[in-house]
């Protein structure tokens, strides 16, 4: 096997910074033309991609709220139960509702198509920060162009940016992409300037989506384990920076309903709808919507109120506490849910089939070669990377599963890719090369 050693050597190569920087220009306008002709070629076969479905998640609705004055509100509690009258919400991350906001405020009614556009060109930022990563961890400029392109056309990305682009999913990825690069940077070139900027980054990145509201554990024993005891400073940094990226939204939750809710009010609305069933000794993703209303009103119906009358607070206490209760009682059949789960969040619900799906098994056969280029290589960047993919594994698998849910953490998956692929270029290369300077057979020395 070919020895790992090329893939940790410093960044050596005569290309200038200049020339970087154009590839990265020329690696985000890849990405957003991709995902135009994109578009134009399969928007005609797919009923999703029109403004009226794009809008289930409720970003829009309380966007328009807010521009209304009327603050963070809608008529539905949890965006899903109708409430007939306006309440005030914290179901959905506020980010992307004041992105949306303050974009409808300036295009009106003309939203969708600028608001798509919006939604590719921060797919074309992942493209770049994922180049940048790549070039880090290899110090291969092959590797890194094929990080960064092999995104930049990458399928079941594109769909997901197409059919959800109004709900958190581009937002979420580009913030996540720039963290890990200023993580990355405030390790290399320590200084309080990058660790700050990474945990607001960070922050805004949970404000986005909840999920990664626990993911500065991991932030921080990296910068730890880099820098030991000069980490320190660093650390108590980004924990304060993160920090005070969510106070405000804490604040505003705690004075509307009572309760510091630091992400969103539908953690309970998730913990008992996908994992209620196991209760029934049933294993699936979670209860449809209708079925799942039913248990709802039933359980508020067994407090003696109905759904109506609940606020998001108590209602995500309620629910939080139902599907606490069933995963107590029956922890085997969770554990061996979670575990399932560690298998679908690959591919499950909305990853794409045919051609989405052979591109993705592709990547995933060609990652699990490159885990151990990457590991034998020992180079800190990579072990950050697989720190954050078994992050996003683990919570989506204790929680909920979707496709989606994974597609952020991709680029990393596709650079681990690339390595058996530059490994097997790298030697017939050397191999081809060796093949020109040696001598016919009949002028060998004898």
């Amino acid at each position: 096997m070919l020895k790992s050693s090329w893939l940790r050597p410093p960044i050596t190569s005569g290309l200038s910074d200049r020339a970087r920087v154009r590839r990265m220009v020329w690696l985000f306008g890849l990405a957003v033309v991709v995902r135009i002709v994109y578009f134009i070629v399969m928007a005609p076969f797919t009923s999703e991609w029109d403004p009226r479905p794009i809008q289930r998640n409720g970003f829009l609705t309380i966007a328009r709220h807010v521009i209304a004055g009327e603050g963070f509100s809608t008529t539905h509690l949890l965006t899903y139960y109708r409430a007939d009258r306006l309440v005030p919400t914290a179901a959905r991350s506020p980010l992307p509702v004041v992105v949306f906001a303050g974009a409808l405020s300036v295009l009106g009614s003309h939203w969708y198509y600028p608001l798509l556009l919006f939604a590719w060109c921060l797919s074309g930022v992942v493209a770049v920060c994922a180049y940048w990563i790549a070039l880090r961890a290899s110090g291969r400029e092959w590797i890194a162009l094929w990080t960064g392109g092999v995104f930049a056309v990458y399928l079941s990305e594109m769909f997901i940016t197409t059919t959800y682009s109004m709900a958190s999913e581009p937002l979420f990825a580009a913030c996540l992409s720039v963290y890990m690069v200023l993580l990355i940077r405030a390790v290399d070139r320590p200084g309080l300037g990058s660790a700050v900027a990474a945990g607001a980054l960070l922050g805004l990145t949970t404000l986005a989506r909840p999920t990664v509201l626990y993911l500065p554990v991991v932030s921080i024993a990296w910068i730890l384990f880099r820098l030991r005891s000069r980490g320190l400073g660093l650390s108590l940094a980004f924990a304060l920076a993160f920090t005070a990226a969510l106070v405000p939204w804490t604040l505003r939750n705690y004075r509307v309903f009572g309760d510091p809710i630091v992400t969103t009010t539908l953690g309970g609305f998730n913990v008992y709808r996908h994992n209620g069933m196991i209760e029934e000794g049933k294993y699936h993703v979670g209860y449809s919507h209708p079925e799942f209303e039913r248990k709802v009103r039933r359980l508020t119906d067994a407090t003696g109120r109905p759904l109506e009358s609940f606020s998001e607070a108590e209602l995500n206490s309620l629910l939080k506490a139902e599907g606490g209760r069933i995963i107590r009682a029956y922890p085997w059949r969770y554990l061996k849910l979670s575990a399932m789960r560690t298998v679908w969040i690959w591919y499950n619900e909305n990853s794409g089939r045919g051609l989405y799906a052979v591109q993705n098994f592709l990547i995933y056969l060609l990652a699990l070669g490159g885990l151990v280029y990457a590991l034998r290589s020992r180079e800190p960047v990579y072990l950050v990377l697989l720190a954050h993919i078994a992050y996003f594994v683990a919570v989506h698998s204790a929680l909920n599963v979707q496709y989606r849910f994974i597609c952020p953490i991709m680029p990393y998956m596709i650079l681990l890719a690339g390595l058996p692929v530059y490994a097997w270029w790298h030697r017939t290369d050397r191999t081809s090369n060796a093949n020109l300077v040696r001598p016919p057979a009949d002028r060998l020395p004898t």
